[in-house]
């Protein structure tokens, strides 16, 4: 995800949540910047659920911000939250060589 794509997600999900734009951006820099990493990992065979899931504790941890705001602003991000998801399981099809 380049930084521009970030920022789109950002505003969206500022515009959407009442929570402001410095919480919203920096949880969906830390979360975000985990599924990227993620991505390059060999995660598994994960679901979008298993996914969110793991994104939401570690920016919870990350963040000190409340689980139920960090959820409710990833989810903000859903669109692009999915494309993420589906990028891992697309990376995680590929045959190992």
């Amino acid at each position: 995800m380049t930084e521009s794509e970030l920022q789109r997600v950002i505003q969206y999900a500022a515009g959407q949540l009442s929570y402001g734009l410095p919480i919203t951006s920096e949880v969906l820099r830390t979360g975000f910047g985990e599924l990227a990493e993620l991505s390059n990992t060999e995660a598994g065979k994960l679901d979008r659920d298993s996914i969110l899931g793991y994104i939401c504790a570690y920016t919870v941890k990350k963040t000190g911000h409340a689980e139920p705001m960090v959820r409710e602003i990833l989810e903000a991000g859903g669109r692009w939250l999915d494309e993420v998801c589906e990028a891992i399981t697309r990376q995680e099809s590929k045959p190992a060589n």
